[in-house]
C-alpha cells in the first residue's frame, strides 16, 4: 500500500457509510483483503478495501446474497476492475453453477423459527411446521439442528444479535454511545421483531421448560457484554446495561397495565 491513498477506521466509515463493527465483523469472517497493521488494533485501509465493502452492500441489497456466497465470490469480483465490478452480468458470471450453499439454507430455517415461535410459542410450533415455512425438507433441518429445542435456541441467539447489532449501529451513528433516552429507542426498534420470542423464553423460563433457563442466562449475558459498553451514564457498563432492560420491562408493563 505504499504512495496509496490508506484510511483509518473512521475515514473508512465517512467514505463507505458503514458501521465500524460491520466493518470489523467483514474482516474477522474473510470477506475484506487483510488491512495493513499499524499497532496492535489499528489498521489502515486501501480503496481496495472500499471498493470491497460497497460490493458487500450492493450483493446484499440487491441480490439478498448470504456472506458465505459473497466471500466466495468477491475475490473474482474485485479483480474484474472497478467499473466491472459493478455490472450485473459480472455478478451473474460469477455466480452460474453455485448450489446455496447451507449457511443460506440455515438462515432461512432461523428466520422461519423466529416468526413461528414469537407467533405461535414453543409449545405449538413443530419442527414440520418451521420446515414448510422455510419452504425446506424436515430432514435438512435436523442436518442444521439436531432437535427443537437446538432450533430454539439459534431462534433465541439470533435475535438477540439482532438487538445487540442494532443498538451497536445506533451508537456507531451518534458518534460511539447512546445517552438512555436513544438507547432506549435503539432497543424498542432493534427487539420489534423478535420481541415476543424474547417473552417466550422468559415464560418458558418461569415455567421451568428444560434448557429455558440456561438460554436466558446466555441471552442476557451476551446482551449486556454487547450493548454495555456503548451506554452512558452511572455506574459499570453491566449496570447500564441491566438498567436499559429494566426500564424497557417497566415501560412494557406500563403499556399493558396502563399507567396507573
Amino acid at each position: 500500500m505504499t504512495g496509496a491513498t490508506r484510511y483509518t477506521i473512521a475515514e473508512l466509515v465517512e467514505k463507505t457509510g458503514i458501521p465500524a463493527t460491520t466493518i470489523h465483523h467483514y474482516r474477522n469472517a474473510g470477506l475484506l483483503p487483510p488491512p495493513e497493521r499499524v499497532a496492535a488494533n489499528r489498521f489502515r485501509y486501501s480503496e481496495r478495501h472500499v471498493q470491497a465493502l460497497r460490493l458487500i452492500r450492493v450483493l446484499r441489497d440487491r441480490r439478498r446474497l448470504p456472506l458465505p456466497t459473497i466471500r466466495d465470490v468477491l475475490p473474482e469480483l474485485l479483480a474484474s476492475g472497478d467499473e466491472e465490478a459493478f455490472h450485473t452480468e459480472t455478478w451473474e458470471a460469477a455466480l452460474t453453477g453455485r448450489a446455496e450453499v447451507p449457511d443460506a439454507t440455515r438462515e432461512r430455517i432461523v428466520a422461519a423459527a423466529v416468526d413461528l415461535f414469537a407467533a405461535r410459542g414453543y409449545g405449538d410450533v413443530a419442527v414440520s411446521d418451521v420446515a414448510a415455512q422455510a419452504g425446506t425438507a424436515k430432514g435438512s433441518v435436523y442436518r442444521h439442528f439436531e432437535s427443537k429445542e437446538a432450533l430454539f435456541a439459534a431462534a433465541v441467539e439470533s435475535v438477540v444479535a439482532g438487538v445487540v447489532g442494532g443498538v451497536r449501529a445506533a451508537a456507531d451513528r451518534a458518534g460511539g454511545q447512546l445517552d438512555p433516552p436513544a438507547a432506549m429507542l435503539a432497543l424498542v426498534m432493534s427487539a420489534r421483531p423478535g420481541f415476543m420470542l424474547l417473552l417466550e423464553l422468559t415464560a418458558g423460563s418461569l415455567r421451568g421448560q428444560p434448557g429455558h433457563r440456561e438460554l436466558a442466562d446466555g441471552a442476557l449475558a451476551c446482551f449486556v457484554d454487547g450493548v454495555g459498553p456503548v451506554l452512558t451514564g452511572p455506574g459499570t457498563p453491566r449496570e447500564r446495561a441491566v438498567a436499559l432492560i429494566v426500564q424497557l420491562a417497566r415501560e412494557t408493563m406500563r403499556a399493558v397495565l396502563g399507567a396507573g
